[in-house]
Parts: C-alpha cells; structure tokens; sequence
C-alpha cells in the first residue's frame, strides 16, 4: 500500500487486517478468525460485533482452547473497522507474549 493510498483511507486497510493475522497465526501456531454477528438488546440496536478469535485446534466439531477479543462496531475509538480489528489482534495477541512469559517463568523454578 502507498502513503497515498493510505492518506486516503485514513488509516489501516484490509490487507493490513490479512497480514497481521496471518502473523498471528504463524506465530502462535493457532488457528484465527474475524468474527461478525449482529448484536442484539437495548442500545445496541443496528451495531455489530466484531471478535477477533483464535484457538489450537478441533475436537469433533468444536474449538478447542479459543480465545478471543471483541467489541461493538462502530466505536468511537476508531474511525474504521480495520482499526479496530488490529487493535483487537494485538490484545490477543498480546494475551498469548503474557501467557509464554508466564510459562518461561514457571518452567525456571
């Protein structure tokens, strides 16, 4: 992507989404998705919930170990989906640096 292009978009793009999950999931050797539902109750009405998700692996049909990060879209933090998405990658992904630093840690005693 060009600054201009970025310039324009006025701040991260999909691509940039595309990448950093990936990176992710190399990284963690995990499985990981964006998730979009509609949400649903009083004060939420016509908003979306974005959760970004990711888990080691399938027991039958079902995830097993996931974890995730989410949050109503729009939000008044970020100006664009994108934004929010990598802000939601780099919550979990930071989960998982706490969880390997706690392991280390417990693996020297």
């Amino acid at each position: 992507m060009t600054q201009r292009q970025r310039e324009v978009n006025h701040g991260p793009s999909w691509y940039d989404v595309l990448e950093h999950l990936e990176n992710l999931r190399l990284v963690t050797g995990r499985y990981a998705v964006v998730e979009l539902t509609e949400t649903a109750g009083k004060g939420v009405e016509g908003k979306l919930y974005v959760r970004v998700v990711s888990w080691s692996g399938w027991n039958g049909g079902t995830r097993v170990g996931e974890v995730g990060r989410g949050s109503v879209w729009p939000h008044t933090d970020h100006k664009t989906m994108p934004a929010l998405i990598l802000k939601l990658i780099y919550d979990l992904d930071s989960h998982f640096a706490r969880e390997e630093r706690e392991a280390l840690r417990q693996a020297k005693f």
